[in-house]
Formats: structure tokens, C-alpha cells, sequence
């Protein structure tokens, strides 16, 4: 069915679904070109396309369906060209322009204007769906990007926990050889938060031993925990 008698006051649902309609296959698309071929291949006037300019102004359909007929393939032809996309982009691409070409009509002084006017609506729709594509994909990748980021923090932070979990072991068998005396000294230095003189207090020492007894105990956990990792 021709694009004028689908249209009714530019109803562009029936613009869109004219635009579908090309997405035939191979063997529909030239059925539809031989039946169309003096329209498709209609050269218009200059008299002609400022008469039917002014009457895409004016809202006459029958002018959008004779624009649409003579210049579709071309425009088609041109938005692959100028994109280097599939013929399905260009289509899209085609839809758009041609929506635009329905509402927003221009009068024009002659084919060169007429065709140029086509031409500039053409490429800026392209434009327009060009940049949203790439903005598409560049959300996808940074999604990607993210997820990624994501699974690796995960792995690092689980691998993390590992660590800890075997120092917090390893500690906990070398502390098993400390004696009572030195435990308590470091459960009161770093569990309890004490000063050196609060422990000397109340263990009634002298601070300088105290030091000395806490450094001692750790260069013994010291060497027990790198035993433990050598063997490992």
C-alpha cells in the first residue's frame, strides 16, 4: 500500500510502519522497485518541487507520499554511503529523517533546494543516532568495566580475608609458645592499650624491662611466624 493512502493528517505511526515495510527481503524489496521504478526514478521539476514543497507545508499527504516514493531509495542509498553501516542502521536512520521531513516541512525553490533539504535532514538524523549508539555502547563498556572492577575487588578482598585468617592462625600456634608471663605482657600492651609504666606498675617492674620483655616476645613471634611461611 502506497505511504499517501496509509496516511491520515500525517499520521506518523503510518510513516514508521511505512519505513518497516522496507525491511522486506531481497526478493520483496525488488518486486517493490520494479512495480515503483518510475517514482522511485521521477526527476522533479523546479516548478514541481516548489509546488510540492508548499503542499508538504500545507499538510497534503498525497505531497508526503509522492516525496517519500521518488526519493526513499536515494535517501536510503546516501544514509548507507555516508554512515558505512548496514542497510538496517540506514533504515533506521531513514525512519527518523522522514518523521522529521512529516513534521517539520519546509518550502524550497527548486529540486537542487528541495534535494539538498532531504539530504540535510537525512544526515542529522543519522548524526543523532550515531552519537546514541555510541553513547550506548560506551554505557554497556563502562557497565562491563564495572563489573569487572567488581569481580576483581571481590577476588582480592577474598583472597584478603585469607591472609588474615592464616596470619590470625599462625599467630595464635606461636603465641601458644610464649610463656604465660609474656602473653599477659602483650594482651596488656595491644589488647588493653597500657603505657609501658602502667605495666611496670602493675607488674612491679621497672618501664625498661617491661620494653625489653615486650621486644623480646616479638622478635620470637617474629621468627615463629616466618618458619611457618618458610615451611609453607
Amino acid at each position: 500500500m502506497e505511504l499517501g493512502a496509509l496516511i491520515n493528517s500525517f499520521d506518523l505511526a503510518a510513516l514508521e510502519t511505512a519505513v518497516e515495510s522496507r525491511r522486506a527481503g531481497p526478493a520483496a524489496r525488488r518486486g517493490w522497485r520494479a512495480r515503483n521504478q518510475l517514482r522511485t526514478m521521477e526527476r522533479l521539476t523546479d516548478t514541481s518541487a516548489r509546488r510540492l514543497s508548499a503542499a508538504l507545508v500545507r499538510g497534503d499527504t498525497a505531497a508526503l507520499g509522492r516525496l517519500y516514493d521518488s526519493r526513499f531509495d536515494w535517501m536510503l542509498a546516501m544514509l548507507m554511503h555516508a554512515t558505512r553501516r548496514d542497510e538496517s542502521f540506514a533504515l533506521d536512520c531513514a525512519q527518523d529523517a522522514w518523521i522529521r521531513v512529516a513534521r517539520s516541512p519546509v518550502e524550497c525553490a527548486g529540486t537542487a533546494a528541495l534535494d539538498a533539504w532531504l539530504r540535510r535532514v537525512a544526515l542529522s538524523a543519522a548524526l543523532d543516532r550515531l552519537r546514541s549508539d555510541a553513547a550506548r555502547r560506551l554505557r554497556e563498556m563502562e557497565a562491563a568495566a564495572r563489573a569487572s572492577a567488581h569481580t576483581a575487588f571481590v577476588a582480592d578482598l577474598e583472597q584478603s580475608l585469607q591472609s588474615i585468617d592464616s596470619v590470625r592462625e599462625a599467630l595464635a600456634s606461636a603465641l601458644e609458645h610464649c610463656g604465660e608471663d609474656e602473653r599477659g605482657l602483650l594482651l596488656m600492651r595491644f589488647r588493653a592499650g597500657m603505657t609501658l609504666g602502667q605495666i611496670a606498675a602493675a607488674c612491679g617492674v621497672g618501664a625498661a624491662a617491661v620494653d625489653s620483655r615486650i621486644r623480646r616476645t616479638l622478635e620470637s613471634l617474629r621468627g615463629a611466624l616466618t618458619e611457618k611461611e618458610a615451611v609453607r
